[in-house]
């Protein structure tokens, strides 16, 4: 974002659009410090839109969620607005455990550290049995898409069909 004043040219930082967009930063969700336990599979967040004790689950919602769901991929984070009376925060577990956390009233700080006594991993290595993930190209072995099998291949190493498109004329070799 530029703006002109006068014969100098001022230059802006730009910051990402819409409400909330500090939330898509990648700073922002680095920031984050909670990794749950690896048999923790959904986590279900219940809150009315409208009402006095249930403004701390939606900040939490609206604040930390985004990081938690960067820093565990693999777990389903999921909200369901004006269902209950009461906010709350479900926990499901793989081994068919489950957890009820009552938020009522709570800031969103003490929602999460409710939630990380509860499902969050402990030690101090934490974060650091990170699993290499199938579309991290160069980072784990594969150094282009064209190397996965049903793909389409590189035009470096095939060479590509002489197709015309209907936006090239006949007579041009492009």
């Amino acid at each position: 974002c530029a703006q002109r004043s006068g014969t100098s040219r001022t230059v802006m930082a730009v910051r990402p659009k819409g409400r909330y967009g500090f939330r898509r930063t990648l700073e922002y969700l680095e920031s984050g410090r909670i990794y749950l336990k690896d048999n923790v599979k959904t986590i279900s967040v219940h809150y009315k839109t409208h009402g006095a004790g249930h403004n701390g689950l939606q900040s939490f919602w609206h604040e930390q969620i985004p990081r938690i769901q960067y820093k565990n991929p693999n777990v389903q984070i999921f909200s369901e607005k004006n269902t209950g009376e009461l906010p709350l925060v479900r926990i499901y577990f793989g081994d068919g455990r489950k957890a009820k956390l009552d938020v009522e009233g709570k800031s969103s700080h003490t929602i999460l550290e409710e939630l990380q006594a509860v499902a969050a991993k402990e030690g101090p290595d934490v974060g650091q049995d990170k699993k290499p993930h199938p579309a991290d190209f160069g980072q784990i072995g594969r150094k282009c898409i064209c190397e996965i099998p049903g793909q389409v291949p590189c035009p470096a190493k095939v060479p590509l069909l002489n197709v015309v498109h209907p936006w090239q004329s006949k007579g041009s070799t492009n």
